[in-house]
């Protein structure tokens, strides 16, 4: 192996650790948050915004974080970045650390990893060159519109407030006027005419709804109707990991063979599948005849699904714009979790009964790994290429 070699290779593992990170935080915090709620007294509704305030919030600034990255270097972004956010991390751990060692561990166990991947990272990302369009600057003002429209959905969604709705329709509408009018707008309107960004996003966002408001609920089931502990919450969910790895190693070699449309529809449906499954488990599931199918089903279908609408996010578009085009689909996945998790915990009311809300919300979920079905098998389907006319005698 060549000393060029082994760098991609440290610049891969480096990369994937940070990809590591942003997926840790929401499954440790989902995890945590029967007992944050126990012991600071939240309800249910207040425990949601836990999770969809963070990953609303984090969605609609990496809008921002993409072009950032794409005007003044992929490389220097994505140091200072996570060093801003390992740094903002620890404080807040070490001032729940001097009050009293509890669940806020968990909020302290990305720092060791960033800090890791801080030190390697300068030493094996290229430098590359600062692009020429980072004289134009960047669109903050569009980034606090989206965010904040999409935060105050949330609230409407989960408070049932019509005026909330109305302000964040109409903080949605200014940022289209605002990416319209700008010389250098956040997020290039003209981009969604690929029909694969714009099909593979709202896929995207559509998984987010069904697997993170999937899992958001089904925490809360596990802890509190089967009683199950953190730890065991934990450790039930891990074959579902294990699905997920297996199958993405494998998705690759489907994908070329079938295509990307066809893997991530088969994926959003299985996910759908075993979101469905969990609708057998009542007020005292069996682990190994009721939760595990179901959990080896949606992993399998997370699998297969996540890596490909992935894949045809980024493929839509050149190579000068990969950071927004990472930006727009991991932006989709995070809005798409804040809103799926408001909505499922909103149907966790309904039904008459705990047991019939669960239902409802797993129902919800079902429903939402549908969308993103058809919205993969109809918008990421290859185009034929024009016929080309014959030449003329």
């Amino acid at each position: 192996m060549t000393r060029t070699d082994g760098r991609l290779q440290v610049a891969l593992v480096a990369l994937c650790a940070a990809v590591f990170l942003d997926s840790m935080d929401l499954s440790l915090m989902g995890v945590a948050l029967p007992a944050i709620g126990r012991d600071l007294s939240l309800p249910e509704s207040t425990l949601q915004w836990l999770m969809s305030g963070y990953a609303v919030a984090y969605g609609g600034f990496l809008l921002l974080g993409g072009r950032i990255a794409d005007l003044f270097g992929r490389r220097r972004v994505f140091l200072l970045s996570l060093a801003g956010a390992t740094g903002y991390t620890a404080g807040l751990i070490a001032s729940g650390l001097l009050t009293e060692i509890s669940w806020r561990l968990v909020f302290f166990l990305p720092v060791p990893i960033a800090l890791l991947v801080l030190a390697a990272a300068p030493l094996v990302l290229p430098r590359g060159v600062r692009p020429p369009g980072a004289r134009e600057g960047f669109d903050a003002v569009g980034a606090v519109a989206v965010t904040g429209g999409v935060l105050l959905l949330v609230f409407a969604l989960t408070e049932k407030s019509w005026p909330a709705g109305v302000v964040a329709v109409l903080l949605l509408g200014a940022f289209v006027v605002i990416e319209r009018r700008r010389s250098a707008p956040l997020v290039p309107l003209e981009v969604f005419r690929s029909g694969t960004v714009g099909a593979a996003n709202l896929a995207a966002l559509a998984w987010a709804c069904a697997t993170i408001g999937w899992q958001f609920v089904a925490v809360l089931y596990l802890q509190q109707v089967l009683d199950y502990t953190p730890l065991t919450t934990g450790l039930g969910i891990v074959p579902m990991g294990l699905a997920i790895v297996i199958t993405a190693n494998l998705a690759g070699r489907l994908i070329s063979r079938y295509g990307l449309g066809r893997v991530a529809a088969a994926g959003m449906l299985i996910q759908g599948a075993g979101i469905l499954l969990f609708l057998r488990a009542g007020a005292t599931g069996d682990y190994l005849t009721v939760l595990l199918p179901a959990l080896v089903v949606h992993g399998i279908g997370n699998g297969l699904s996540f890596p490909s609408l992935n894949i045809a996010a980024v493929a839509g578009l050149p190579d000068e714009r990969q950071g927004l085009a990472s930006g727009l689909v991991t932006s989709a996945v995070q809005i798409g979790a804040g809103i799926g998790v408001a909505v499922l915990a909103s149907m966790m009311t309904l039904g008459g009964s705990t047991l019939a809300g669960y239902r409802i919300a797993f129902l919800m979920a079902g429903g939402f790994s549908l969308i993103g079905a058809l919205a993969a098998a109809f918008g990421l389907r290859p185009r034929r290429p024009a016929p080309v006319p014959a030449p003329t005698v």
